[in-house]
Parts: C-alpha cells; sequence; structure tokens
C-alpha cells in the first residue's frame, strides 16, 4: 500500500510471537495467532488481490448511493447550510475530483495570504497533504490570531470565516487530551494547495518558511511535540518506490515548483530544528547532492556527527559527502582538453583514501550499534561505500594506464600502507 511504513514493526512482532510459541513449546495445527495490516491507500487504481492482501476500494455502490441521499435529505430538515457539510458531501459525491476541485476554487475566492486567517488555513492545508493526520491545537490558534483563550463569544472557526467550512474540528488523545483543527479531508487538502499555488501563486516554500520562522507556532505548549514530529517528518520521510527518492515530497514538490527555494526552506529548518543531527544531515545531503557544494556539505555533515556521534547513518553522510566529491572532481576533467596529470592523480588518491578511512569509521560505528543491539538491522553502508570508493579508483588508473593490475587489487583490498606510498608517490 501506497502509505505503508511499519513493515518492519509486523517483522518484529511475527519475530516475537515465534519466539514465544517455541519458549512455551505450544504447537498447533491451526492459527493462533492472526495479524490483520489495515492501511490506507490515496491511489484510485484499483489493486487485485493477492493470496494475503485484499484491496477495499472506496467507490459507493448504487445502494448505498441512495443511503448517502436519504440521509442528506434527513439532514437538510435540521441544518440550512447542508451543502457545507462537505465531509459529508465528498462521500455522497462518490469522492469526484471535479466536485472537490469546485468547492476548493470556490471556497477559497480572493484568499488573501496576508491575513493571519488565510496563513493558518495555508498552513494546516499543506501539514494535511504531506502529514497524514497532522493538526494544529484549537490553543495556538487561539495565539497565532490574537484570540482570548476560554472565551465564549470568540471561536477559533468564526475567525476563519468562509474557511471554517474546509476545517473540522478533533479530538487529539496524548498525553493531555486537547481540541484541534484539521483539514476535512486528504483530498480536499490536496485541492486547496493547488488553487492556493496556481491561483494565488503562494508557493509551497512560501507556506513552509511561515511555519518554521514564525515562533507562535512553537510557544503553545498544547501539542507542540506532535506539531515538531509532523514538521520533522513532512521534511524528512521520503517515498521509496521504484526509482530512489532523494528527498520528501514535500522538498521535491519545491524544486519542481519554485527552484533554488528549498534552499531557504532548508535553511530554515536547520534554525527550527538546531540540536536535530538528521536535519543537518539533510543539509549535508542536499549541497552535495543538489548543489555539488561540497564545503558546506561537510561543514553540514560536521554539524550532524558533533550532535550524533554514535550514529552509523550519520557517519556514513560524512564519507559519501568525500566519495560524490571524488566523483564530481573526476567527471568535471575533460579527457582531450583536461589529462590526467601526476598532482591530479595524487589529488584523487588522497581524497579516496579519506572517503576510505570515513568509510572504515562508519563500519567501526555499526559494529558497536550491532553490538548495543542485536536485532536492529546491520548498516552496510560503510562497507558498500569502501568498496565503490576501491572501484573508482580502479576505474581511473585503469583508464589512465598508470599503475600495474597488481596496485588496482590492492587499492581495492585497503592495504593502508600501500595505498599511502601510492597517494604519496
Amino acid at each position: 500500500m501506497d502509505n505503508f511504513e511499519e513493515i518492519d514493526d509486523i517483522c518484529d512482532l511475527q519475530h516475537r510471537i515465534h519466539e514465544e510459541f517455541v519458549k512455551r513449546d505450544l504447537g498447533s495445527n491451526c492459527p493462533q495467532v492472526i495479524l490483520l495490516n489495515c492501511t490506507r491507500s490515496e491511489s484510485c487504481d484499483h489493486t487485485e488481490a493477492t493470496k494475503d492482501t485484499v484491496f477495499i476500494g472506496n467507490n459507493l455502490s448504487e445502494s448505498e448511493q441512495k443511503q448517502f441521499q436519504k440521509k442528506l435529505e434527513e439532514i437538510e430538515k435540521t441544518y440550512k447550510n447542508a451543502d457545507t457539510f462537505y465531509g459529508f458531501m465528498i462521500m455522497k459525491k462518490n469522492f469526484s475530483s471535479e466536485y472537490i476541485q469546485g468547492v476548493a476554487r470556490n471556497t477559497l475566492k480572493n484568499f488573501n495570504f496576508e491575513s493571519k486567517p488565510a496563513q493558518l488555513v495555508a498552513v494546516l492545508t499543506l501539514l494535511n497533504v504531506y502529514c497524514k493526520g497532522a493538526v494544529l491545537s484549537v490553543s495556538l490558534c487561539e495565539e497565532f490570531l490574537q484570540l482570548q483563550p476560554y472565551c465564549a463569544s470568540q471561536k477559533v472557526e468564526d475567525e476563519f470565516g468562509k474557511f471554517s467550512t474546509l476545517l473540522t474540528r478533533c479530538t487529539v488523545e496524548a498525553k493531555v487530551v486537547y481540541e484541534a483543527i484539521r483539514s476535512i479531508h486528504p483530498r480536499m487538502a490536496e485541492c486547496c494547495l493547488q488553487e492556493l499555488t496556481t491561483t494565488y501563486n503562494v508557493s509551497r516554500a512560501e507556506i513552509l518558511n511561515t511555519l518554521l520562522t514564525n515562533s507562535t507556532f512553537y510557544e503553545c505548549t498544547q501539542g507542540k511535540d506532535k506539531l515538531m514530529q509532523d514538521v520533522r517528518n513532512m521534511l524528512l520521510k521520503r517515498h521509496h518506490s521504484k526509482e530512489e527518492s532523494l528527498f520528501s515530497p514535500v522538498i521535491k514538490a519545491i524544486i519542481k515548483d519554485t527552484p533554488g527555494a528549498e534552499e531557504m526552506v532548508l535553511h530554515n529548518a536547520a534554525k527550527r530544528f538546531d540540536k536535530d543531527a538528521i536535519i543537518s544531515q539533510l543539509l549535508a545531503r542536499y549541497q552535495y547532492l543538489k548543489k555539488k557544494d561540497f564545503r558546506q556539505a561537510k561543514e553540514w555533515a560536521r554539524k550532524a556527527k558533533e550532535i550524533s556521534r554514535e550514529s552509523s547513518h550519520i557517519s556514513d553522510t560524512a564519507a559519501q559527502v568525500i566519495k560524490h566529491e571524488l566523483k564530481h572532481a573526476i567527471a568535471s576533467r575533460k579527457d582531450d582538453k583536461d589529462p590526467m596529470t601526476p598532482e591530479k592523480l595524487r589529488d584523487h588518491l588522497k581524497m579516496a583514501l579519506s572517503a576510505r578511512d570515513a568509510f572504515r569509521e562508519t563500519q567501526d560505528i555499526a559494529k558497536k550499534e550491532r553490538a548495543q543491539e542485536t536485532r536492529a538491522p546491520f548498516n552496510t553502508a560503510g562497507y558498500l561505500g569502501e568498496i565503490s570508493v576501491a572501484v573508482i579508483i580502479i576505474d581511473i588508473l585503469e583508464k589512465n594506464n598508470t599503475r600495474p593490475a597488481a596496485s588496482w587489487v590492492q587499492i581495492g583490498r585497503g592495504r593502508k600502507g600501500q595505498n599511502r606510498a601510492n597517494a604519496d608517490s
């Protein structure tokens, strides 16, 4: 399914159940435990059932449509504005894209991002598109809109005006139960965001920068932890499919729609999450993958390591920066106009040795992690990285015919003394 990200937890649960059966010496010819995984997919395409999965579509049957029509007639007897009950109407309209787009377009008419209520609507819309289950606490909304808390005459929904029909109040059960505001439906949030970006030129980057830089969002205690986690997930979580994704969906969308604006977003994220190693790691990855600014990439990788010295994944990023710098230096050289000189070869070999040492450090940290948590997956990135560096150098030497085959093998095996001799020669 599209958003199923807990497969490791399911495998771990299965393993623990199996261990418990073995420990208790239990045996049976029939199942003792049934694990049922249910997850929502935003894909409208029907997926064929397999031997262990069943797809339940969201299209209403003819009888269900009649029941919705009957229910609407009952609602209309009590409420005059039943047509603005969009959560209900979306289902009644069989999740019609045309209907949802029309509601978003009409409701957001004359949208002005300069107003406080409009900013909250935009932030909630962005959050609900890129982070399922995201909310803003009512207390936070009251502070942002400068309302008097617990004042019966002032309701948050009233301040949103006509935009209030796009939002709904909900209850969040955390350490403390609190009231919050969210979009009425994920599809509505998507259409609203599309309307904001195309009709009113309010970019994703502008909305996200507002969320990251306005301290009011983080001053309210109620719901702060969840909001911080939601924003962090929105920035970091990548969707893995057949094609490897380098950045999270929101960052990818910003790169596509407003190229260059993503850098300011990421720097604002680093300021907001200044003690978060993963955010610093994200900046390092952005600098060496997108900008090819290896000096900045090294700085962010260094900061990430300072925050989290015992993480093999953070250490691997520092090594990857050096490896990509080496690959970039090699790719930038044109064979005809820029031949390989002994000096350049020496520089490449020194860089390769630095990358190799960094990957070996990653290997050592990964071993410590495994010793501390035997059930955790072993991070092999350090080993793969060292091999890839060896392959790069062997390729250089082979193309330039500067060393005999024995030297290539020695470099590939990582013979430290011989490699350093080669680098200094």
